[in-house]
């Protein structure tokens, strides 16, 4: 039977929207921090949570969930014991959340809570929303030969006559369909007003200049209320969107219209040059292939970071009026930012970079306006920022720890003579993986999966792992200990089941287990050199599996948790497994939580241990 794991995908636009900053209880206290039931909740029900659908399974699903929260807090407040929070990494990291977390508030205390809409752009709205539109057109980039056009047809010339000479007549076999939204709102205004028939005048567009014709309009029938209901938060919709975008020009405008910001031209160019060269040598070393994107990943940012003197890096790339940005400032936030290419020559670089340099530009100066009104203190700015910033400490410090796992040749001689003549081999799984770096096509897999469609059909279309690409995104058997995080996560599942999104360093993956092999005993005594290789991976996986289990026990036992069991099962969750998207104000998505794989294994060593404790 299919499960999947990811059913309702939502959309959040607005912080202030999701979190009513009320009096609150801790579900659980770790050390100095704790966990709110605010915060349990969110991050739950925008967590994959295995099982979360079956009736029954509500308590120990949170209680599981809980574990997982509560270890991500205790390597967040190691990690900050070990002072990882003022390495440059990290204090660029928590910099960029702040400051996208400062942004969003200004999007939502000056623009968009200031948007008024009338009850007649309401109905105007909705009119218009339940009415398509049929058009021809005529285009021309020739002011002359427009304004001729349209006095040929005052003149009485028929539309279709003049169309019939026209090149664009093949793109018009069958009248183009226009619905509201589609177009700027001055066009729409002008085509939503002609009757049947009827033609505009001259319209300026950046394509040109068009004449449209009004060829049918046709009227929506809406069949029941749910129906009506959607129309209107649709039209809605597209009017707030309106009035939110008018409001940013102005807000822009008044704000900084007398703000002086310069680019230093050299060093762009310079960076441009170094960029285009470390993307070009990763497109050769990963044999990309024409049209896909390469990223900027923070092995080229080391490289382009070391290829500069210290004196360089302290340059003043862009001039503000206080507070410069020094180059290495620029780069590791074009790092942590993300910059990607289709095509790496220096000219296609420089372009894209310099309408990087223009966002971060205008994005900075609206955090700093942000910063100068103090909305860094707001209470929900406050709550993001420590949510991700734990998430990001508790990964650092994972990754810091489980790279240092090492397993030596002597170990695995060791090992390879104490097993006499059975050898185990471990569990062997197949799985399916679409991995991408879109948060949009996420969104869009997970909607279809939900839908019925097959996920080989969709790990076709939008897988982007290179070494899988050919099979359709399927792995093929594969030791567990081969699979990294997928292959943790995999092995908790049944067949059929799919998961996801997984964050990893690549970008977002969504897997399905299609089979897996039970482990089995080899008797055939190889030779160590035979088996050296699959006996390290071996080893390395079970030993990174002990030690996050009995490291994270170790941390609960050091700084002590206090679970508040009345808290959490108060809470009322739904069985829905839920994906946000959370879109922020000025621009920039990410996951509405931060994503989280199960890690609850600790649990059982640390009750032993508390148990032992005098």
């Amino acid at each position: 039977m299919r499960s999947v794991i990811l059913i309702l995908v939502l959309f959040i636009f607005f912080a202030g929207q999701k979190l009513a900053f009320t009096q609150v209880q801790n579900v659980a206290k770790i050390g100095s921090t704790a966990i709110s039931e605010d915060e349990f909740l969110e991050r739950y029900e925008l967590t994959p949570v295995f099982g979360k659908h079956k009736k029954g399974n509500e308590g120990e699903n949170k209680l599981k969930f809980l574990y997982t929260l509560i270890a991500e807090k205790l390597w967040a407040l190691k990690a900050l014991e070990e002072r990882l929070d003022t390495t440059e990494a990290m204090l660029t990291t928590f910099e960029a959340f702040q400051k996208m977390f400062v942004r969003d508030f200004v999007y939502q205390k000056e623009i968009r809570r200031s948007v008024v809409i009338t009850e007649e752009e309401e109905s105007e709205a909705y009119k218009r929303n339940g009415t398509k539109l049929f058009v021809n057109y005529l285009i021309s980039t020739d002011q002359e030969e427009i304004d001729n056009l349209y006095n040929f047809l005052n003149q009485g010339i028929p539309f279709d006559t003049i169309l019939a000479e026209s090149p664009e007549l093949e793109e018009q076999k069958t009248p183009i369909e226009i619905v509201y939204g589609q177009m700027d709102e001055e066009v729409e205004d002008i085509l939503f007003n002609l009757k049947k028939g009827e033609f505009s005048k001259p319209i300026l567009t950046p394509d040109g200049y068009y004449i449209f014709r009004i060829v049918n309009k046709v009227e929506t029938i809406l069949m029941n209320q749910s129906e009506q209901d959607d129309s209107y938060k649709r039209a809605r919709q597209i009017v707030q969107a309106r009035k939110e975008r008018e409001l940013f020009f102005k807000f822009y405008e008044e704000r900084f219209r007398d703000t002086k910001v310069v680019a230093d031209a050299k060093l762009l160019r310079s960076l441009t040059v170094q960029l285009s060269q470390v993307l070009e040598a990763k497109a050769k070393q990963r044999n990309t292939k024409q049209g896909d994107k390469i990223y900027l990943e923070p092995l080229e940012v080391k490289k382009i970071l070391d290829y500069y003197l210290s004196d360089t890096l302290n340059s003043i790339i862009i001039k503000f009026p206080e507070d410069p940005i020094t180059l290495r400032k620029f780069i590791l936030m074009l790092g942590f930012d993300g910059f990607s290419i289709t095509e790496t020559s220096v000219n296609e670089v420089f372009s894209r970079l310099n309408k990087r340099t223009r966002s971060f530009i205008e994005q900075e100066l609206i955090a700093r306006e942000g910063m100068r009104k103090g909305y860094q203190n707001e209470p929900e700015v406050r709550s993001s920022l420590k949510m991700w910033f734990d998430n990001y400490l508790f990964q650092m410090l994972q990754s810091k720890f489980t790279d240092t796992v090492e397993v030596t040749e002597q170990e695995a001689y060791d090992f390879y003579k104490s097993y006499s003549k059975e050898y185990k081999f471990p569990l062997r799984m197949n799985i399916g993986e679409i991995l991408t770096d879109s948060l949009e096509i996420v969104t869009k897999v997970l909607q279809e999966i939900d839908n019925g469609r097959e996920f080989k059909e969709l790990a076709k279309l939008y897988n982007k792992r290179e070494s899988t690409k050919v099979n359709d995104g399927e792995y093929g058997l594969t030791p567990v200990t081969m699979l990294g995080e997928l292959g943790r996560i995999a092995s908790m599942m049944a067949i059929g089941d799919v998961y996801g999104p997984i964050k990893l360093p690549e970008g977002y993956s969504i897997i399905k287990l299609l089979d897996k092999e039970i482990e089995k005993i080899d008797d055939s005594r190889k030779q160590f050199d035979e088996m050296k290789t699959k006996i390290i991976s071996d080893l390395k996986y079970q030993k990174v599996k002990r030690f996050l289990s009995t490291y994270t026990a170790d941390l609960a036992i050091k700084y002590g948790i206090d679970i508040n069991a009345d808290v959490l099962n108060g809470i009322k969750s739904t069985m829905m497994n839920s994906f946000g998207i959370r879109y922020m104000g000025f621009g920039g998505r990410i996951t509405a939580a931060p994503l989280l794989a199960p890690q609850e294994d600790w649990i059982d060593e640390y009750f032993h241990r508390k148990n032992q404790l005098p």
